[in-house]
């Protein structure tokens, strides 16, 4: 099941196990519908082991599929590709999620800003820390 399999990858990643978490990325890319979940776990997995490029070619993959977080992980992923100047442009003209989109997008876009430098993102940071202050992702966000 895909979405038993996003919240595998997701907790595997959270205890920083990549490699365990990269082994059950694949039913997540052989649904034939991959949900925004399922893209972000499976391009996180790859960024958070290390291999950037694997990120690239899941995102080119899965990109009609992430919707909302579609902007937020092509910075993710150029950044980790050494890019972060051109992906901080274009996070520039992206508007921050506001409090009513999902909690998905909101940490997704935190772990963007911080990652491409961006002045927004300490900020922004503090504000879904009050808000969520044992959230695993911003924690990720805030090392």
């Amino acid at each position: 099941q895909p979405s038993y399999a996003a919240r595998a990858v997701r907790l595997k990643r959270y205890q920083d196990q990549a490699d365990a978490a990269l082994e059950r990325v694949r039913p997540l890319l052989d649904s034939k519908l991959v949900t925004p979940r399922a893209a972000a776990e499976a391009v996180l997995a790859f960024l958070d082991a290390g291999r950037a490029t694997a990120a690239a070619s899941t995102l080119s993959q899965v990109s009609d599929n992430a919707g909302a977080l579609a902007p937020w992980l092509t910075a993710l992923v150029e950044a980790a590709r050494g890019q972060a100047k051109p992906a901080a442009k274009a996070l520039a003209q992206q508007a921050l999620p506001s409090k009513s989109e999902p909690l998905l997008v909101q940490t997704i876009a935190l772990r963007s800003l911080v990652a491409v430098k961006d002045r927004r993102a300490k900020a922004y940071q503090s504000e879904l820390g009050r808000r969520f202050p044992n959230h695993p992702e911003i924690k990720l966000a805030a090392r």
